[in-house]
């Protein structure tokens, strides 16, 4: 009888740690710098020192749970618990494709659970508040155009700033977020985002505008006068302060609303996953469960006899 199948990879015995330092070499070429040295602290300080020793072929889903119950005892909270799971087990699948590992011990593992507080969100008459603030008060004008944008696409910081004119098509009335020059959106797929009437007629506004400063060029949003990505959230804070609105994060409030308004609007949560670039749809489930909190409008729906 045949060892092993014929045409299946015979199974390379590696030990965790050295298959760790080759893991973060990857990370460091598909990750943003931030994103890398995040990663790269987590399994450094937290997942090789409990696996190192091991090989990958002898980790059993015992071995998972067992890690589990040790960052638990060490009383780390439950959304660094889901995440250094997640990162784990992302970290063996990569193993099972460089043949260390045939299957993955974190499936048989029960995902670490987190209860996450719902989004915040603007209502209607908020952003009515905020945009008529803006039109009251010139030297908040600039941020016009970002409010429109993030409200109108969902889109998050980075995603805005790295924008450029040629990802917006006025013909088709589409936008389209994907990479550009060693930036690359979140969950790395590009997506397409529909522009409606009220967009578009910001979009037309906008580009008369910067060309009547002299700063129409490459990026959607002129360096010159928004600055790079950091400088985008100090605007925000700022703007939403002077309007009288107080939120924890006056930047993803917007991509917050903007989900909050569409699953309102009928919009189907796995479509509105698409749009957000959500890899899970558990993260999007989240404005479902916020819009049954409307216990007022949850009836709005039924046909009046």
């Amino acid at each position: 009888m045949l060892g092993r199948l014929e045409g299946i990879p015979k199974l390379k015995g590696v030990r965790f740690d050295s298959f760790a330092i080759e893991y973060l070499e990857l990370c460091k070429k598909n990750n943003t710098q931030k994103h890398y040295a995040t990663k790269k602290y987590v399994i450094l300080k937290s997942i090789v020192p409990y696996f190192e020793n091991k090989v990958l072929l002898n980790i059993q889903a015992t071995d998972v749970e067992a890690y589990i119950s040790k960052r638990q005892q060490e009383g780390v909270s439950q959304k660094t618990l889901l995440n250094e799971y997640t990162l784990l087990k992302h970290m063996l699948n990569q193993a099972i494709k460089w043949d260390y590992l045939r299957v993955n011990p974190c499936i048989k593992v029960v995902r670490p659970k987190v209860v996450l507080p719902l989004p915040q969100v603007l209502t209607k008459d908020q952003i009515k508040q905020v945009l008529e603030f803006i039109d009251k008060n010139e030297e908040y004008y600039r941020c016009k155009y970002l409010v429109r944008m993030l409200f109108y696409t969902g889109c998050r910081r980075s995603e805005i700033s790295n924008m450029r004119w040629s990802d917006v098509d006025l013909d088709q009335n589409t936008i389209t977020v994907q990479a550009h020059d060693g930036w690359h959106p979140k969950d790395y797929e590009a997506r397409t985002i529909g522009i409606n009437n009220t967009l578009r007629s910001t979009l037309l506004e906008f580009r008369k505008w910067q060309r009547s400063l002299g700063v129409y060029g490459k990026y959607l949003f002129p360096r010159e006068i928004y600055g790079l990505d950091d400088n985008l959230t100090g605007f925000m804070h700022n703007l939403m302060k002077a309007a009288g609105i107080e939120v924890d994060q006056p930047m993803h409030v917007w991509r917050h609303s903007f989900a909050y308004h569409m699953i309102r609007g009928g919009t189907k949560p796995a479509y509105l996953q698409q749009l957000m670039g959500h890899q899970d749809i558990r993260t999007t489930m989240a404005y479902l469960r916020l819009t049954q909190t409307d216990i007022s409008q949850q009836t709005e729906c039924l046909p009046d006899f």
